[in-house]
């Protein structure tokens, strides 16, 4: 799962967004959102569905 972080903080970098911008859209915290960027917390299956409608890539 640590590509899915890897990728999320490429289109986060290449499309200048917030993680907290991202974070809140997603449904999360600025904290559980940096979790999952930086792999304190588990990437789960319903997690990808969220970063992704969030992150506009569906």
């Amino acid at each position: 799962m640590i590509d899915v972080a890897r990728n999320a903080r490429t289109i986060l970098k290449d499309r200048g967004l917030k993680q907290s911008y991202i974070a809140k859209k997603a449904g999360y915290t600025v904290a559980q959102f940096s979790g999952l960027l930086c792999g304190r917390k588990t990437i789960k299956a319903n997690d990808i569905t969220r970063l992704c409608i969030a992150l506009d890539v569906i």
